[in-house]
C-alpha cells in the first residue's frame, strides 16, 4: 500500500517550524501540484549488494511496483557518500573510504517526495540518517547495519556507541525511525515489554537482540517489528542459504511517543532482488508532502555529426542560403542586436530542420539493461515465488538457483558485451583516425561512475532537495563569488578617459575573419545561443558574409549585441563534498559567435601587449609555459646551494584574482601603456554588463551581473590580466633588491602565480611590500592564508622562522606545489619523481580496461600510453 492523500485546506494546523503553515508566504502555492498525503509507506531490505550491473535499476523498479516511499537499505557496497538519481527514487548512500566494496548504506526516498528530505548525515559504512519535513513534526530515519552475531563484543560495542552519538544529535521532539539489519533476535521476555511486543518470531533474545532492545530501553524507544501480530511466514526477514531456517533479525525501532503512528509491519516475501533477505514493510500514519511527477521537457536535439556529410552539409548550407535570402533588405540604421538576433533565429531554424537526428542514432543510445535482462528478472521472481509457496519441493528450488545463475550471467555478459561494443567503436575511430571520438571513450573508462549533482546544502548546511531552491542556492553561490568586494580608489569610476593614442586601427577583413572561423575548435559546447563551433564552419559563404557584415559593423559601432554579454556557467567539482557548492569551481560557456570577435581583438592587442610585458611573465604568452618557470626556480635554488647563498621566496597567492580586478583601472592602464583608444573601446565593449547564468543538470538560472572581475571563459581575460599586473611587476624590478646572477632577478610569474626572490629577508619584505602597494589600487589582495615563505640555506642554524611584516605573517613552508610540480627547501627530486611515478600508475590503472583488453590493437594502446601517461610522469623539469 502506497500513499494515500488527503487534499489541502487552510484550515490544516501545521507547526510554524517544520511544515507549510497557512501563515506561510509559500501556503497555498502549486496546490494542483503539491499535496499532503494521508500517510506514507517506509521499510528496510539488506539488498547483498548493489555493486553487480544492474541492480539499481532492479530495486528501483522492484520497490516502485510495491509503492515503497522510503526504503533503508544495507550492503549496499558502494564507495564514498553522495546522492544518485534514478527514474523513480533517489538514493542517499554512506559506505567505505577505503576502496574495498563492503558494507555501505543507503537510504532510497521516492522522487515524488524528495522535496521533504531536509538534511543527509552519512557517518560510514553502517551508519546514515535523514531528516524528513512532515506536516506536525520532522521525522528522523536511521539506516543501521549491525554486526553479526559471532563477531567480537568490542566490535560491537563501538557499533552502539556510536549509535547512540548519532541518535542523541536528533531534535528531542522529531519522530525518530531507525530501520535496518540488526542481525538480532529478539524474544518475548515480559520484562523487556513496553519496548517490544508479544509477537516475535523467536521465544529467546539473543546477545545481539539483548543489546538492540537494552539500546530501545535507554533510549525510550519501541521495537515495533515484534508488536503486530502476522503469520511466522511474514515475520521472518532472512533465510539461511540451505533453505531450511528463518530468521527475524531485520527491525523497526521507533521512540513510544510516536508509536501508534506505526499501523503495521512485515515482509513482503514477493519482492527480489536476489538477496537471502526479504523486504520489511512499514505503514506510517504521519502525513507528508508529496508531489506530482512532471515529465521534464526536453529541446529538439540536434545531430551535429551530420555536418561532416556532404549532402547534409549542402543541404544544411542551401536551407541558410534561402532563409537568408528570404529576409527582407537589410537597411544601414539596424543596429548589432537586431542584426544578431536575425542571423541567431535563422542558423537556429536551419539546425532544427536539417540536423534532426535520425531514428538508428537513436536507438543506439539505447541503456544495455534491455526486455532480455528483465524478461529474466521476472522469471526468476516467478520462480522464487513457487519455491517460497512449497520449499520441500526441490525442483522448484533447483529451478530458482538455475535461473539465478542463467540471470546473472546474462546481466554480466549484456554489460561485457556494451563495454567491449565501446573498445571495439574505440578501435575504429583510431583506424579512421577520429581523435575526438577515440579520446572520449578513453575518457569514458578513465573517469569511471560519476553522479551527477542532484542535491545540495544551503549556507548552515541544511540539504536543499527542491529544485528552484537549489537553483536559487547555485546562483546565489556564483553571484557572490564573482562579484567580488574590492577596494576602490578615490578617483570617480565614471572619469572619462583622455585618450593618449588615437591611431587608427583597420578593421578585420573577409579574408581574416573566415579565417578565424575556420580555426576555431570544434567538439566544444555552445553558449547560451547553442550554435557550436561546426555550425559556422559549415554554414558557406552566405553565413560567412553575414558574420563579416556584422563584426564590421561591431568594429565601426563599438557596440557588441546584448545576448553576447551572457554566460553559462558550469559547476565542475574540484574535490570534497559533493553537496557542497564551495567545493566548485565554474567553466563558463561564452557564444562562439563573440569568440570569432575575441580572437580578432586578441591578436591586435598581442601586438602591443607584448611590447610591454618584460620577461619575468610567462603566462599565456607564445613560445612560453609552466615548465620554463619551474625550470628557472630551480636553477636559481640550485645556483645559490652551490655557492653558499641564502635565498628568501614568497610564493604569492592572491584571494580570487580574476574576480577582484576592477574594469575602469584596466581601461586606464591600457590607455597608459597608449593602447590604441579603438582596441580600449571595444575591450571594455567586450568586458562591461557581462551576465551569467548557471547551468545544472540542464537546468538554468535566473541570470545575475557580474560587476567586477574579468569575464570568465574570455580569450581576452588572460592578457589583460597580465597587462594590469606588469605595472606591479615593473615597480618590483626597479628595486635594487633580489639576488644577482648576471643580473638582478627578484621576480618570476605566470600570470597569477608569483614568487618574490631576495637574498635577505629585509630585501624580501621590500619586494613584498612594493607589490602590494602597485597591485591593491587594481583591486588585487594577497591571501595570507595561502601566501607562503620559504627559506633556502646549507645551514641548519640558519633556519627561519614565519616571515613577518606586521600585520600579515606569512608561513613558512618546507615544501610547496608551485605550477604542479613540488618545490623542496633542499631542493630534492626525489618526492617529485616519486609523486610523477604515483600520478602514472593511477592514470594508467583508470586504464586499465582499455590496456588489458584484445579488443584494442598495440597501436592504440601505444597512442594512450604515449598521449595519457608519459606526459604526467615527465611533467616538469
Amino acid at each position: 500500500m502506497g500513499i494515500r492523500t488527503q487534499p489541502v485546506t487552510k484550515r490544516n494546523r501545521v507547526a510554524s517550524d517544520v511544515g507549510l503553515s497557512s501563515t506561510d508566504l509559500n501556503f497555498g502555492l502549486h496546490l494542483d501540484k503539491r499535496f499532503w498525503t494521508n500517510g506514507f509507506t517506509c521499510g528496510t531490505w539488506n539488498v547483498r549488494s548493489l555493486y553487480s550491473p544492474g541492480a539499481i535499476k532492479i530495486l528501483d523498479d522492484e520497490l516502485e511496483k510495491y509503492n515503497m516511499d522510503i526504503v533503508a537499505l544495507q550492503e549496499t557496497r558502494w564507495l564514498g557518500q553522495g546522492t544518485i538519481k534514478e527514474k523513480n527514487y533517489t538514493y542517499f548512500y554512506s559506505g567505505n573510504d577505503n576502496g574495498r566494496h563492503q558494507f555501505g548504506v543507503a537510504i532510497a526516498v521516492a522522487n515524488r517526495i524528495r522535496g521533504n528530505v531536509q538534511s543527509f548525515q552519512p557517518v560510514h559504512e553502517r551508519l546514515c540518517c535523514i531528516r524528513l519535513k512532515a506536516k506536525f513534526n520532522n521525522i528522523d530515519i536511521i539506516t543501521f547495519h549491525a554486526p553479526t552475531e559471532d563477531k567480537d563484543d568490542q566490535v560491537k560495542d563501538l557499533f552502539y556507541e556510536e549509535l547512540e552519538t548519532l541518535f542523541d544529535q536528533l531534535p528531542l521532539y522529531d519522530t525518530k525511525l531507525l530501520l535496518g539489519d540488526a542481525n538480532a533476535k529478539v524474544g518475548k521476555e515480559c520484562f523487556w515489554k513496553p519496548h517490544i511486543g508479544m509477537h516475535s518470531l523467536h521465544d529467546m533474545s539473543n546477545d545481539n537482540g539483548t543489546r538492540l532492545v537494552s539500546f530501545a530501553s535507554s533510549k525510550n524507544l519501541r521495537v515495533m517489528s515484534t508488536v503486530f501480530p502476522h503469520k511466522r511466514i511474514h515475520k521472518g526477514t532472512w533465510i539461511s542459504p540451505d533453505n531450511v531456517t528463518t530468521n527475524q533479525i531485520d527491525h523497526v525501532l521507533i521512540d513510544i511517543r510516536h508509536s501508534r503512528s506505526v499501523e503495521d509491519v512485515r515482509s513482503l516475501r514477493g519482492a527480489e532482488i536476489g538477496s537471502d533477505h526479504f523486504l520489511v514493510r512499514v505503514k506510517m500514519k504521519q502525513k507528508i508532502l508529496s508531489t506530482k511527477q512532471q515529465r521534464e521537457k526536453h529541446l529538439p536535439e540536434i545531430d551535429i555529426e551530420k555536418l561532416k556529410d556532404l549532402n547534409s552539409r549542402t543541404a544544411f548550407q542551401q536551407v541558410l542560403s534561402n532563409k537568408f535570402q528570404n529576409l527582407q533588405e537589410e537597411t544601414e540604421d539596424r543596429d548589432v542586436d537586431d542584426e544578431w538576433s536575425t542571423m541567431k533565429e535563422v542558423i537556429t531554424e536551419a539546425m532544427k530542420e536539417t540536423l534532426k537526428p535520425d531514428n538508428a542514432a537513436r536507438k543506439n543510445k539505447k541503456h544495455w539493461f534491455d526486455k532480455e535482462c528483465k524478461d529474466l528478472i521476472a522469471k526468476r521472481k516467478n520462480s522464487r515465488t513457487r519455491w517460497l509457496a512449497n520449499q520441500e519441493n526441490e525442483e522448484n528450488k533447483e529451478s530458482y538457483k538455475n535461473l539465478c545463475k542463467e540471470t546473472n550471467r546474462t546481466i554480466r555478459r549484456k554489460k561485457r558485451q556494451y563495454l567491449e561494443d565501446k573498445i571495439k567503436q574505440a578501435e575504429q575511430d583510431r583506424t579512421i583516425n577520429n581523435t575526438r571520438e577515440f579520446y572520449r571513450v578513453t575518457r569514458f573508462f578513465k573517469k569511471g561512475f560519476t553522479p551527477r549533482i542532484d542535491l545540495i546544502k544551503d549556507n548552515d548546511g541544511n540539504l536543499i532537495s527542491d529544485e528552484s531552491k537549489a537553483l536559487e542556492q547555485w546562483k546565489s553561490y556564483f553571484e557572490n563569488l564573482l562579484n567580488c568586494e574590492v577596494i576602490r580608489n578615490n578617483r570617480n569610476e565614471e572619469e572619462q578617459l583622455i585618450y593618449l593614442n588615437e591611431e587608427e586601427i583597420e578593421a578585420p577583413t573577409p579574408l581574416e575573419i573566415v579565417n578565424v572561423i575556420n580555426k576555431l575548435k570544434t567538439g566544444k559546447a555552445a553558449g547560451e545561443d547553442k550554435i557550436p563551433a561546426e555550425v559556422l564552419k559549415a554554414g558557406g559563404e552566405e553565413l560567412n558574409m553575414k558574420i563579416c557584415n556584422l563584426i564590421q559593423k561591431i568594429w565601426s559601432s563599438e557596440k557588441i549585441p546584448d545576448d553576447w554579454k551572457n554566460a553559462i556557467v558550469c559547476p565542475i567539482l574540484k574535490k570534497g563534498d559533493v553537496m557542497n557548492c564551495g567545493n566548485y569551481r565554474g567553466i563558463a560557456l561564452l557564444s562562439v559567435t563573440y569568440k570569432v570577435l575575441g580572437m580578432l581583438l586578441l591578436k591586435r592587442l598581442t601586438t602591443y601587449t607584448e611590447r610591454i610585458m618584460g620577461p619575468e611573465q610567462a603566462g599565456f604568452r607564445g613560445n612560453r609555459s609552466t615548465i620554463d618557470q619551474i625550470h628557472n626556480i630551480r636553477q636559481i635554488v640550485s645556483k645559490c646551494y652551490e655557492f653558499n647563498k641564502d635565498l628568501h621566496c614568497l610564493l604569492i597567492d592572491f584571494r580570487k584574482a580574476y574576480d577582484s580586478v576592477i574594469k575602469e583601472e584596466i581601461w586606464k592602464e591600457m590607455n597608459q601603456q597608449r593602447i590604441p583608444s579603438k582596441l580600449i573601446k571595444l575591450t571594455k565593449a567586450c568586458m562591461s554588463e557581462s551576465r551569467c547564468k548557471v547551468r545544472v543538470n540542464g537546468k538554468l538560472t535566473d541570470s545575475f551581473e557580474v560587476k567586477s572581475g574579468l569575464k570568465q571563459g574570455d580569450c581576452l581575460s588572460p592578457i589583460l590580466f597580465n597587462l594590469v599586473l606588469e605595472k606591479a611587476i615593473r615597480k618590483v624590478t626597479e628595486t635594487n633588491e633580489g639576488i644577482t646572477m648576471g643580473q638582478i632577478i627578484n621576480i618570476l610569474a605566470y600570470a597569477d602565480d608569483i614568487i618574490l626572490i631576495a637574498e635577505t629577508e629585509d630585501g624580501l619584505k621590500t619586494l613584498a611590500r612594493t607589490l602590494v602597494d602597485e597591485a591593491t589600487p587594481f583591486g588585487l589582495e594577497i591571501n595570507v592564508g595561502k601566501t607562503k615563505y620559504m627559506y633556502f640555506t646549507r645551514e641548519e642554524r640558519r633556519r627561519k622562522e614565519d616571515l613577518d611584516m606586521g600585520e600579515d605573517k606569512f608561513e613558512r613552508v618546507d615544501s610547496f606545489k608551485y605550477l604542479g610540480s613540488n618545490l623542496d627547501e633542499k631542493n630534492r627530486m626525489e618526492e617529485e619523481i616519486l609523486e610523477r611515478v604515483k600520478i602514472g600508475n593511477r592514470t594508467r590503472f583508470s586504464l586499465k580496461k582499455m590496456m588489458s583488453s584484445k579488443l584494442l590493437s598495440r597501436t592504440s594502446k601505444l597512442r594512450m600510453y604515449k598521449s595519457l601517461i608519459i606526459p604526467v610522469v615527465l611533467y616538469g623539469p
